[in-house]
């Protein structure tokens, strides 16, 4: 168990105090800044650029005919995700948005 390995209970209760506290730190920071910023500072380290993903119409649980797979480019200047079907021969971006659909990384 986690209480007879020695305090690991404790450990792992200090590091998610610690993780939570460090996020909330850059939370803040992020609150203070104007939407453009945001935009900006979210492009600077954006995880899924480069990578390819699927984008889900319905959910991530649903099958969905218009569900399809695709590379990610990056945000754009209103922080829609600019994606490229993979199956798109014709190189044309796509923007997403988090309200229309979701993704996961492939």
């Amino acid at each position: 168990t986690l209480l007879a390995s020695g305090g690991s209970a404790e450990r792992a209760t200090s590091l998610r105090e610690r993780l939570l506290a460090s996020f909330c730190k850059e939370l803040e920071v992020l609150m203070h800044m104007s939407n453009d910023a945001v935009i900006a500072e979210h492009g600077r380290h954006h995880l899924l650029e480069g990578r390819n993903v699927r984008v889900h119409h319905a959910s991530r649980d649903e099958v969905d005919k218009r569900d399809y797979d695709a590379k990610v480019l990056g945000v754009n200047s209103d922080g829609q995700l600019r994606v490229r079907p993979l199956s798109n021969s014709t190189q044309v971006e796509m923007l997403l948005s988090g309200e229309e659909v979701s993704i996961t990384a492939k």
